[in-house]
């Protein structure tokens, strides 16, 4: 394909991801749009000392592959995200790292943002069943060395 039309179509990509952000914003912002469910929002909270939860591996700075082989050998689960009517994301028909994520079955992934850093977070829950939200920054690309890697990671335990 002649240069001319690859700088097309890069910046038709472009175009519709950023579309796509201020979509998502607008709806989130819209009253009566919920992303979780209230008794969920309040069965979780910081972690009390000796609250017994799966170890959280030392994983910032990996790649999410990597990180994600180390949090599953510490005894957590990948827990899929369900929208606020109960029903499972599907990002097969995306185009940013949310759809590269899930392609590759890692049902974990929650939301990733199309535009700026493509942050993206990710979900599991442990045997007592609490929660782990890993975040991680950077395009995740079918290219050797370009990988998205691992900001954080928040622990969040039953009340």
């Amino acid at each position: 394909m002649p240069l001319g039309e690859r700088s097309v179509t890069r910046l038709s990509r472009t175009m519709t991801r950023l579309c796509i952000g201020i979509l998502v914003l607008c709806y989130a912002a819209s009253p009566g749009v919920s992303w979780s469910a209230e008794s969920e929002e309040t069965a979780f909270g910081v972690c009390a000392a000796g609250a017994k939860h799966a170890a959280v591996p030392e994983i910032r700075g990996l790649t999410y592959d990597a990180a994600r082989k180390k949090i599953l050998a510490a005894g957590w689960r990948p827990r899929v995200t369900r929208l606020a009517d109960g029903t499972k994301r599907d990002y097969e028909e995306e185009f940013d790292n949310a759809a590269i994520f899930w392609l590759r079955g890692y049902k974990e992934v929650d939301e990733c943002a199309p535009t700026g850093s493509a942050a993206c977070s990710f979900n599991f829950v442990d045997k007592a069943g609490n929660r782990l939200t890993v975040c991680t920054s950077g395009e995740e690309l079918e290219l050797p060395n370009v990988h998205a890697t691992v900001d954080c990671a928040n622990l969040l335990c039953r009340k």
